[in-house]
């Protein structure tokens, strides 16, 4: 502010009275905890690297071994995107790289459905459905 001087000492008085003031001070205690229920109530956004990529919930390791007698042709596949997200944040994949890892998670998946089944009795699924 070019010209004009401005006066700290005031501003310093002010800033005293200000916290020295019941009402003021109760005033920001609310604002305060009206913050803190906010953050608690807001969902929680998460960022495409999430911190858990350095301690994985899953690692894979080894490679798909006699491919030819063990495996079927080829077949190109289309990962939902949460499901490859979820992937690359939560799981670490070795040699074999993602090939080993979903095949896991399809063992993995068709053993939790035969379970459900002998359960329940048949299951009906559509996209969307968990």
């Amino acid at each position: 502010m070019a010209g004009s001087k401005m006066n700290f000492g005031s501003i310093s008085e002010q800033a005293r009275q200000v916290a020295n003031d019941q009402d003021a001070q109760s005033f920001v205690r609310g604002a305060k905890n009206s913050k803190n229920e906010l953050e608690l109530t807001k969902p929680k956004q998460t960022t495409k690297k999430l911190s858990s990529r350095s301690t994985p919930k899953l690692v894979v390791e080894g490679y798909l071994k006699n491919r030819k007698e063990s495996c079927g042709d080829p077949i190109q596949l289309y990962i939902l995107n949460d499901i490859a997200q979820w992937m690359e944040d939560h799981a670490k994949a070795g040699k074999g790289g993602n090939q080993i890892l979903i095949n896991y998670l399809i063992r993995k998946g068709i053993k939790a459905v035969e379970q459900e089944y002998e359960n329940t009795g048949v299951i009906f699924a559509s996209e969307g459905s968990s």
